[in-house]
């Protein structure tokens, strides 16, 4: 018996631990300097090269799911499943314009969620205006 469990022990560690199924979003995350005054009515437009997406609502709900909106100590605006190399983020609150921004050449990391050799890959950025 205890060569039994020697021997599936000794073949787990050879195998090694296998992949995970873990998920992740590629995208990039923009940075205000300051926590955003949103009111009723925001709508989020972001430029990018051969692309434009706007959504509208309000802070905790727009009309698409590709943009979100989280307040810290500063707004942060995500973008996912978007990976562009540069972008235009405008941000308006009821009408009025409280964000105008550019980020030009965003650089992107690369995570392996599910382990180094395993399949799915999430690409990454943060800009900071």
């Amino acid at each position: 018996m205890r060569l039994l469990i020697l021997a599936v022990l000794s073949g787990l560690a050879l195998s090694g631990c296998g992949c995970t199924q873990i998920g992740c979003n590629s995208g990039v995350s923009f940075k205000a300097r300051e926590s955003l005054e949103l009111g009723s009515s925001v709508k989020v437009t972001i430029i990018m090269p051969g692309e434009t997406v706007t959504c509208s609502g309000t802070e905790t709900s727009l009309d698409c799911d590709v943009i979100r909106i989280q307040q810290f100590e500063t707004t942060v605006i995500y973008l996912e499943r978007h990976e562009p190399y540069s972008a235009h983020v405008i941000v308006e609150s009821d009408g009025q314009v409280v964000m105008d921004e550019s980020a030009d050449r965003i650089l992107y990391h690369t995570q392996y969620p599910n382990g180094d050799s395993c399949p799915g890959e999430c690409r990454n950025s943060a800009v900071q205006f």
